[in-house]
């Protein structure tokens, strides 16, 4: 089964993009199914969590260089369309902008 997958990119802080990602699954009633333990290597930090969606199930993964989030990417492998897979990580991805704190120039 062909992965479908949704990504954004931001610049914050990890721990602002990691409180964010927790905050809006629990705003959004998003079920978690399970959480990777954060995993750490010499470039990338990684948290992964296992939701639930529409009896639908989705990895909500972001991935950090340095100090700041790179990527959160929604993906699966579910038989789910491409169009819905888009919706949901609008949803998710719209929520997470109102939750990051605004950068200050």
């Amino acid at each position: 089964m062909m992965t479908k997958r949704n990504m954004r990119n931001f610049d914050k802080p990890v721990h602002q993009v990691f409180k964010a990602i927790r905050n809006v699954v629990f705003k959004l009633g998003l079920e978690v199914k399970s959480t990777d333990k954060d995993t750490s290597t010499l470039k990338f930090l990684t948290k992964k969590s296992f939701i639930l969606f529409g009896g639908y199930e989705y990895v909500l993964n972001a991935r950090a260089s340095s100090e700041h989030v790179t990527q959160v990417t929604l993906s699966t492998k579910s038989d789910v369309s491409q169009k819905s897979v888009d919706e949901l990580a609008e949803t998710i991805f719209t929520e997470m902008d109102r939750e990051l704190p605004v950068s200050q120039n």
